[in-house]
């Protein structure tokens, strides 16, 4: 499974173990779904923070369908993404960055 290979590079990457790496994930979709921007997480995963959280695997599935939808946008010239930074609120060059690397692994992935 691609998410498993994913765990194993990152947690190479970082010198940790795929069980942190594992772990952090679920953090961060349990940060995300308490934050209770319904908007964004119907936009995204069709369900709002009432609702059932999502797997680390329904996590990366929606969020992958979300970018690629955007990224076929961007590419129809519809879409130009502004990232922005969530302390500042300024535009971010780097999250657009990580945006252009996530959509290029996982079209690999794919």
């Amino acid at each position: 499974m691609y998410y498993e290979i994913l765990y194993i590079d990152i947690a190479n990457h970082y010198g940790t173990t795929w069980k942190c790496v594992e772990k952090n994930i679920r953090n961060s979709i349990l940060t995300i779904w308490v934050s209770s921007n319904d908007r964004m997480l119907k936009k995204v995963f069709g369900r709002s923070s009432s609702d059932n959280r999502p797997t680390n695997k329904e996590f990366f599935k929606h969020t992958y369908e979300y970018l690629d939808t955007i990224k076929h946008q961007c590419a129809a010239g519809a879409l130009h993404p502004r990232f922005f930074c969530p302390s500042c609120h300024s535009h971010c060059q780097i999250m657009e960055n990580i945006f252009s690397q996530m959509t290029d692994f996982y079209d690999i992935a794919n």
